[in-house]
């Protein structure tokens, strides 16, 4: 196994890409050639909270990545608020009852018999040290991900959690991870974000987050793009999302209701859902529906520095 130690998710990207090219071995896929790292990679990210990823190259949206960790947290496995971020999604990912058949929320939340989320956080809160909180997102019993003509399966397939010296820490196991667009893309926005969620109810510190790549990989179309990128990660500063634990999940439903109505309006408790998600939201709705001078104002009015400059990019990017 190999042990890539970075600090935050902009130096993790380039680290990891330089690594797939000294190290990498290529191999054909059914999405065409990819340079996959010959043993399982952990990336062990000191700073998970800075999670948000300014390369221009990568180009990703911060907008999607955000809202898919709140819609996961929400419990949902609905595709239809998907498509507002990225066109056809629900056509590539989702069955035709609408549905996303691998959503980890859903797992996360109600697929299984219970909540998992608020399982594990009592039991931490009882036994700080206990080494027994896993949450799970592989099905081989109803729905079963070993077989069936799903169209999408899940990718990250356990999490496992422990409190070490006031902190929590978290294992994402992947049983197949593209660093570009996956370990050091979405999934270090979702599952960091679990980590402070899950933190902040449990009133510990959030720790480091591990992630265990089982197949780490790049398509080659795609690693020779980043040859001559240098990744900035000095404007990394993250804000509070949770300052009120026992209204986490309160807000996140009248956020998840405000969307569904695009009623956005300041009724939470816990300020960032609205100085930080709300305007990001905004931002979004204005761009997709063809205000992009008001959209680009929108982005402007987000509070965490981070999330502002990688929107404000975004948005100019792509023409506002």
């Amino acid at each position: 196994m190999i042990i890539l130690q970075v600090k935050n998710v902009c130096e993790a990207l380039p680290a990891g890409l330089r690594l797939l090219s000294d190290q990498g071995i290529k191999e054909d896929s059914r999405n065409g050639p990819v340079i996959v790292m010959p043993s399982p990679v952990m990336t062990v990210t000191e700073r998970p909270c800075e999670r948000v990823l300014f390369s221009s190259v990568r180009n990703a949206n911060p907008f999607f990545h955000l809202f898919e960790a709140i819609w996961m947290l929400a419990g949902r496995d609905d595709a239809a608020p998907l498509n507002g971020f990225i066109k056809g999604f629900g056509s590539r990912y989702g069955e035709e009852d609408g549905t996303i058949h691998g959503a980890y929320g859903r797992r996360w939340r109600s697929a299984f018999g219970l909540d998992q989320l608020d399982f594990v956080v009592k039991k931490l809160q009882r036994e700080p040290s206990t080494r027994q909180c896993v949450i799970q997102m592989w099905d081989c019993y109803g729905a079963s991900d070993l077989d069936g003509a799903w169209n999408d399966r899940p990718c990250n397939t356990h999490i496992y959690l422990r409190i070490h010296k006031g902190q929590l820490d978290l294992t994402a196991c992947c049983r197949s991870n593209d660093a570009i667009w996956g370990a050091h893309g979405a999934n270090a926005v979702h599952f960091s974000i679990l980590q402070e969620y899950l933190a902040a109810r449990i009133e510990v510190e959030v720790g480091q987050m591990y992630q265990l790549s089982n197949n780490y990989h790049a398509y080659l179309s795609e690693l020779k793009k980043y040859e001559n990128e240098e990744v900035d990660d000095d404007r990394s500063a993250p804000m509070v999302m949770f300052e009120k634990p026992n209204e986490i999940d309160r807000d996140i439903q009248k956020f998840m209701d405000c969307y569904d109505t695009r009623e956005f309006r300041d009724v939470y408790v816990n300020r960032w859902f609205y100085e930080v998600l709300t305007h990001m939201m905004v931002a979004h709705h204005q761009y997709k529906t063809g205000q992009k001078t008001q959209a680009l104002w929108s982005a402007h009015q987000i509070t965490a520095l981070d999330w502002r400059i990688a929107c404000t990019e975004w948005l100019e990017r792509h023409g506002s």
